[in-house]
């Protein structure tokens, strides 16, 4: 049961026994599979746990407590940090092509002025 103030929630996910519980290796999600053939997805929140604490914990964690292997989990951190890299690359150069077309027009819209007050 979930309780929240003066209240208790149940949830009832499962009609028979539950066969396997994971928690995902970012400690997000618990996932449990039931004999009743029910995949539950279920979001997890501990908004008292620092940054830190989950940074601790996750190096703790043991092979079996992943669904995937750490290191093609560590692989996937390379390529989304790699991915974030290139999108902030490319932010930087598209700001910076917008400047140097304001400018463009600036001068531009200079030049025809003055050419237009002679």
């Amino acid at each position: 049961p979930l309780e929240t103030s003066d209240q208790v929630y149940e949830i009832f996910i499962h009609s028979k026994p539950i066969l396997k519980m994971k928690i995902a290796y970012n400690d997000e999600c618990l996932f449990t599979v039931g004999e009743d053939g029910v995949l539950a997805i279920m979001e997890l929140r501990d908004d008292l746990q620092t940054k830190n604490q989950k940074d601790s914990a996750q190096a703790e964690l043991n092979d079996d407590d992943f669904l995937i292997s750490k290191e093609e989990y560590f692989q996937y951190q390379k390529k989304i940090d790699k991915y974030r890299k290139q999108i902030q690359d490319l932010n930087i150069t598209y700001a910076i092509k917008k400047e140097t077309e304001n400018r463009e027009r600036d001068d531009i819209k200079k030049k025809i002025e003055k050419e237009i007050n002679l």
